[in-house]
């Protein structure tokens, strides 16, 4: 207070929320605080206050960029009081600033959830189909005896079978007779991955041209049915809008365990086929065990079999798989064995006129050509290319490429790999930034080997683009380049553009340069990780497919399709016919927090007392006694953390395949004194309590309440600052009686918050009744 020199202390409310700014006026003059109101009418906001003033309205975005070209500001607006605007498309917190003509001035902040575009979803669909007939008055009605007749579309009916098992807890079986309630036709179809579904009371018919188009049906078909077994009849056709949809994952992990091929089969299976991808870039960089140079490969590289996994999976369900080797930059794993290799005074940039390098990068690209399949692409990379003696001179360069302008060393290399490609019967891939002059082009002048490589071999060059900065697609396509859209951190403000530049370009891409987007841990800080979280593959492969559901942005997306099937893969049905039954509150009173909860939590199918909520820290634990025969127990809770994020990330690193740590786990114990451990997995089924959107979608868990905080349901009811995740125990021996449940806190630091448990009992259970 600069009248008096006082100072006040202020904290933000909870573990500490530091996206909430705090505003504070110290005056000795008394006046009234101006009045303001919202009120929401159909699409637009109505601003009522009591003063003739100017408000300006700005979305408090959540995720920051740190400087960068090419990104757009966040949403933002001025309006008179007592006026109309159009609603924000952006959802969030919103900071308002009033000034009126006496110079006052008053802030205020709202929560808002913006309205999804019909692109999104429509019955269930996500996204939206070309072509929908309206719904007719009847039901589709899932049985438990429902047959799929696959009639040559085996692949696409088992997956079917699978996914409607999962989501209803029925258990159809492949057959085909007159009695097939969900049937695959062949018919032809005007684009090659396209569908055609006609739901009808008593069946269901998928009709495709291909393996492909058959599991686009039967994506749609699960999706048409979800969680509750039953689907409107209509008629759907539906095909993709970018033909090529690629997603490019680095595999090899930059510290700890290298990611094993089962879970990279896991993540194609759930998430990758169904975000309709049907291509599929892998990077090991050492991660593969090499005939040629066994010295790149790590200790534990996948062998030619753990690979041969992966494509098996791929192929099943017709995702192209292509390998990367990317030079001359990015080489540090390169420059650490053979130093010598690398030039201008750096550690991972290697010398493209060594005739060793050469004779390295041609080896590598054979054997890997050779043990991916012999596809028809090679990911070569040729991104972010730094010289660091660029500012000095010739003479301290290398000896070979003293002299020579950095274009023309980069046109060299890639008509040499064009080259040495072309011998295998392939041809380049590559990112785009050395080839534009507004991005890293800029640096030696090299974005004039665009200009440089020949016009005949051009077309041959498919380029990524993986940024904002310039204008690949306007730059490159007029030069006769074959180019593909790309994202890497996907944001808003990076995914925009899409249905402009379509006339233009030959495909759509993701990049994820981290080997676990299935885990949203964030114990690095901040939202990085959440950039390469797996709903990202999801709303990336989406929007690929229809383009027109960028108009809804990522946040208000991600909240409208928090209990769609495709954003619940950790999700897993009790059978039908089970009975369920919430734990009770103990006489032990409820443990104090700043949730604002209801009496009851309903998660998905899963509902709980909220009553029972209690905290652990490490090494304490909570009994049950149960005397029950169960199909499962559903946890509701989440996790703080007093550790800092080094020690976090560090435990996560180490884990198998960076899967996460424990930090708690459900310990049963039966009637015979066996036990069955579940683990509680930070950022597969448990995530901190404040996560954002994102990492309230877990890979392994089964959905997530969003709750306000008892500061905020003052003001704010619907404003989500708090997540609990429903994480779910399948009993392997549904009809043995289990004794007694227990739930541990396992990780130091990690205290362990449970606000509800259920249990699905199976239908032989004696003497049913609450606990």
């Amino acid at each position: 207070d600069e009248s008096d020199g006082s100072s006040r202390v202020w904290a933000p409310i909870s573990d500490g929320d530091l996206t909430r700014p705090s505003l504070l006026w110290f005056t000795n003059t008394v006046r009234a605080t101006p009045e303001l109101a919202i009120q929401v009418i159909d699409d637009q906001w109505k601003i009522s206050g009591s003063d003739d003033a100017f408000v300006e309205i700005k979305h408090r975005r959540p995720d920051l960029p740190a400087g960068g070209k090419g990104i757009s500001a966040p949403w933002s607006t001025e309006a008179k009081v007592n006026s109309t605007i159009d609603a924000p498309s952006a959802s969030g917190w919103f900071d308002i600033r009033q000034s009126g003509p006496d110079g006052l001035e008053a802030t205020w902040s709202a929560f808002w959830t913006a309205s999804p575009t019909d692109a999104l979803t429509h019955h269930g669909l996500h996204p939206a189909p070309k072509k929908m007939s309206d719904p007719g008055p009847e039901t589709f009605m899932l049985e438990a005896a429902a047959q799929i007749c696959a009639n040559g579309a085996e692949t696409a009916g088992e997956w079917l079978l699978q996914e409607l098992t999962r989501l209803t807890g029925l258990r159809p079986r492949l057959s085909c007779s007159e009695a097939s309630s969900i049937r695959f036709v062949s018919q032809t179809m005007d684009h090659a991955e396209g569908y055609r579904v006609h739901v009808r009371k008593d069946h269901i018919e998928i009709a495709s041209s291909g393996n492909r188009g058959a599991l686009h049906g039967a994506i749609a078909v699960a999706d048409l049915i979800g969680l509750d077994a039953r689907a409107p009849t209509v008629t759907i056709e539906d095909w993709p809008a970018v033909s090529r949809r690629l997603l490019f994952q680095e595999v090899t992990p930059h510290s700890g365990p290298m990611t094993t091929p089962g879970q990279v089969v896991d993540f194609i299976e759930r998430a990758v086929v169904r975000a309709r991808f049907n291509t599929l870039v892998l990077e090991l960089k050492g991660g593969l065990q090499s005939a040629h140079h066994p010295k790149l490969s790590r200790k534990d590289a996948w062998t030619r079999d753990d690979l041969g996994k992966v494509l098996e999976s791929a192929e099943r369900y017709g995702i192209t798989v292509i390998p990367t080797f990317n030079t001359p930059a990015h080489s540090e794993w390169i420059g650490r064995v053979y130093p010598d290799l690398t030039e201008d005074e750096t550690t991972g940039l290697l010398c493209t006129r060594h005739p060793e390098t050469k004779r390295l990068v041609e080896d590598m690209l054979t054997e890997l050509h050779e043990a991916f399949g012999q596809p028809d692409f090679v990911h070569i990379g040729h991104d972010e290319i730094g010289f660091k003696t660029h500012r000095k001179h010739e003479a301290q360069r290398c000896p070979r490429c003293e002299g020579t302008p950095r274009w023309q060393l980069l046109t060299e290399d890639l008509t040499w790999q064009h080259e040495v490609l072309s011998r295998l019967g392939a041809k380049p891939m590559m990112w785009s930034d050395m080839l534009i002059r507004e991005w890293h082009g800029k640096h030696g002048a090299m974005y004039r080997a665009a200009d440089r490589l020949d016009e005949d071999l051009r077309p041959d060059f498919n380029v990524i683009s993986w940024g904002r900065v310039g204008d690949t697609v306007g730059t490159l396509v007029p030069k006769g380049y074959t180019v593909i859209r790309g994202n890497t951190g996907y944001a808003d403000w990076k995914r925009e553009g899409l249905q402009r530049v379509l006339p233009g370009i030959t495909g759509e891409a993701l990049a994820i340069f981290n080997p676990i987007p299935w885990s949203s841990f964030d114990g690095a800080g901040g939202e990085t990780r959440l950039y390469h979280h797996w709903t990202n593959v999801m709303l990336a492969g989406a929007t690929a497919w229809s383009p027109k559901i960028e108009e809804t942005d990522i946040e208000t997306s991600l909240r409208a399709l928090a209990d769609h099937p495709a954003y619940l893969p950790g999700f897993r049905a009790w059978p039908a016919g089970h009975r369920w039954r919430m734990f009770k509150t103990r006489q032990v009173p409820a443990v104090a927090h700043d949730l604002q909860l209801p009496p009851r939590l309903r998660i998905g199918d899963a509902e709980t007392y909220t009553s029972v909520f209690f905290q652990l820290e490490h090494g304490e634990s909570e009994r049950f006694n149960l005397q029950k025969r169960l199909y499962g127990i559903s946890v509701v809770q989440g996790v703080t953390h007093t550790v800092s994020a080094r020690t976090l990330t560090r435990a996560h690193n180490q884990s198998l395949g960076q899967r996460g740590m424990t930090v708690g786990e459900l310990r049963v114990t039966y009637d015979d004194g066996s036990t069955v451990n579940f683990p509680l997995i930070h950022g597969m089924n448990t995530n901190v309590i404040h996560a954002s959107v994102r990492g309230s979608m877990l890979f392994d868990g089964s959905g997530a309440a969003g709750i306000p905080t008892q500061d905020t349901a003052l003001t704010h009811s619907s404003a989500i600052e708090r997540y609990l995740y429903r994480a779910d125990w399948h009993n392997p021996r549904p009809q043995s009686l289990v004794h007694h449940v227990e739930v541990r806190a396992t990780q130091p630091g990690v205290t362990l918050w449970v606000g509800g448990m259920g249990m699905a009992l199976t239908p032989a259970t004696q003497g049913v009744g609450d606990q």
